[in-house]
């Protein structure tokens, strides 16, 4: 037997699809940024939240709005608050203590600003509950001024374009000899301490050699591709003879 709407009844049907979505959409932000085991919201918390006239809940219309969000890959898990039924997340796509380590890697990081770190935090803030948000105000601080080093990231940036472009590089390089015009062929970028280095083959001398990034000026990605790595060259090895632990 096929069944017949007419354009009203159609209507209707698609706004109750449309309220039934920005229900679980709503729910779903709802448990990923207000609960953890310690802090779940019941069943009738969430019927008078997001019940209305036009689409009243109940406990059955509940339970199937958490299976549905579960049958999409949430980590929601059931526990009891006095009598009722209450649910959480259990999991997000980072720990807090791996959200804890990102943190002090941004402090840490020369290259961020204090403004993109503080941005950044409250960015991986919003990857936990807000009731464990708190937690990762670390107040790690890092001597020297971070800012000052907005430059080496821009820099850096140029270079991860030649890499990953397989083109030549060219720079302008202050030594103590003085400024020199330099031409090669970028492999890698190391850090060493809180120096940063690049590591390439010369067009001069042919050979595979680095440079301090913050030695460098007039960076442009040349059209050129990337010559080979010498034979017998290692990347590795070159990394390990010349920035030792």
């Amino acid at each position: 037997m096929h069944v017949i709407h007419t354009s009203v009844e159609l209507d209707y049907l698609n706004r109750d699809m449309n309220t039934i979505k920005s229900r679980l959409l709503n729910l779903l932000m709802d448990l990923y940024h207000h609960t953890d085991k310690d802090h779940p919201i019941t069943t009738e918390e969430i019927i008078a939240k997001y019940s209305s006239d036009q689409m009243p809940l109940n406990r059955k219309t509940v339970y199937a709005d958490i299976k549905a969000l579960q049958a999409e890959g949430y980590d929601i898990q059931t526990s009891k608050l006095g009598k009722s039924n209450a649910y959480y997340m259990a999991s997000r796509e980072f720990s807090l203590e791996e959200l804890k380590l990102l943190v002090d890697a941004v402090c840490a990081a020369p290259f961020i600003s204090h403004k993109q770190t503080k941005q950044l935090i409250q960015k991986l803030q919003n990857m936990t509950c807000d009731n464990k948000a708190s937690e990762l105000d670390r107040y790690l601080y890092i001597s020297g001024d971070k800012s000052a080093n907005n430059i080496i990231r821009n820099i850096n940036n140029i270079i991860f374009q030649a890499i990953q472009d397989k083109r030549q590089l060219s720079f302008v390089y202050k030594s103590n000899d003085g400024k020199e015009k330099q031409i090669i062929s970028p492999y890698a970028v190391v850090l060493d301490g809180s120096q940063y280095y690049v590591v390439g083959k010369t067009e001069k001398t042919q050979k595979e050699e680095h440079f301090q990034v913050n030695q460098m000026t007039y960076l442009q990605v040349l059209d050129q591709k990337r010559q080979k790595e010498s034979e017998g060259f290692a990347l590795r090895k070159y990394i390990q003879r010349h920035f030792p632990d």
